[in-house]
C-alpha cells in the first residue's frame, strides 16, 4: 500500500488495535470488529485465511476499551475484563471454537486498563496490577514457568497506568521488567541480554501520560509533553545517540 486507504464497512471507531495478521476496531457503541487472518478460526470461529469486510466479534459487548496483538482484550463499561483467547479460570460467554472462545477473566475489583505483550498485565480500580504469561516477563519471579492465571505482584500499588512490563504510580514513579537488549563492546554485530525478574524503580516525578511499547524498548510520555524511553538503542531509537 502506498497511500491511505479509508476502512469501507465500519464508522464512529473511537479505539483501534494493529495487531499482528489482524487489526481490531472499537465503535463508539462498544462493539469490536476485527480485519484479517481468521483461517485458525480466531474470529468467531470462522476459518478463512482473510476476512474480506469488517466482521463484528461476538460475545463483545458494551466495551470501553480494547488492547491486543493476536487476539484481543475488551473492558466493559462496569469493569470486566474478556477476552478471546481466555485464562484457565475465565467464564466461557460465548462458545467459538476450542481455541478461541470469549470468556470473562474473573477479578474481584473493576479493571481500568491492560496491557498485551509476552506477559500481559491488568490493572484494577484499587491500583493493584496482576499479570499473567510468559514467566520471564511477568514481573512475579516464580521460576521457569508460564502463569496461566492473573496473581498479584505484591510489590506494586497505587499504580494508575500499565504498559508492556511497564508501571507507573500517582507520585510519577517508573517502574520496569523484563527482557533488555544492549548492544556487546565487543563485537559490531550481536548483543547482550539482561533479565530484570521483579519491578525495579527507574524514575521518580515522571507522571506517565501515556506508554508506548516496542520490541524490546518501551517509552512513555509525561503529563508535560516530554517523551521518554528505555531499553534497546540499536539504530539510535532512542533518540540519545
Amino acid at each position: 500500500i502506498d497511500e491511505l486507504r479509508q476502512i469501507k464497512g465500519i464508522d464512529n471507531v473511537v479505539d483501534i488495535v494493529a495487531g499482528l495478521k489482524r487489526s481490531f476496531f472499537l465503535t463508539n457503541d462498544g462493539y469490536i470488529y476485527a480485519l484479517g487472518n481468521s483461517e485458525y478460526g480466531s474470529i468467531n470461529g470462522i476459518t478463512v485465511k482473510k476476512l474480506d469486510k469488517p466482521t463484528k466479534m461476538e460475545g463483545f459487548e458494551n466495551i470501553t476499551r480494547i488492547e491486543g496483538s493476536s487476539f484481543i482484550y475488551g473492558i466493559t463499561k462496569d469493569g470486566k475484563l474478556l477476552s478471546n483467547v481466555p485464562t484457565h479460570n475465565a467464564t466461557i460467554i460465548k462458545k467459538l471454537s476450542n481455541d478461541y472462545d470469549v470468556g470473562v477473566i474473573p477479578f474481584d475489583k473493576p479493571v481500568v486498563d491492560i496491557s498485551n505483550g509476552f506477559s500481559d498485565l491488568a490493572l484494577l480500580n484499587d491500583g493493584t496490577v496482576w499479570s499473567w504469561g510468559d514467566w520471564a516477563y511477568t514481573g512475579l519471579n516464580k521460576g521457569k514457568q508460564d502463569i496461566k492465571n492473573p496473581q498479584r505482584i505484591k510489590s506494586l500499588s497505587k499504580i494508575t497506568n500499565v504498559g508492556i512490563h511497564s508501571v507507573t504510580t500517582q507520585k510519577g514513579e517508573i517502574y520496569t521488567w523484563g527482557t533488555f537488549v544492549f548492544k556487546s563492546n565487543l563485537t559490531s554485530i550481536g548483543s547482550t541480554k539482561e533479565y530484570i525478574f521483579e519491578p525495579i524503580l527507574i524514575a521518580k516525578n515522571t507522571p506517565v501520560l501515556d506508554f508506548s511499547n516496542g520490541f524490546f524498548g518501551t517509552g512513555c510520555i509525561d503529563k508535560d509533553g516530554n517523551a521518554w524511553f528505555w531499553g534497546d538503542n540499536e539504530l539510535g531509537r532512542r533518540g540519545t545517540g
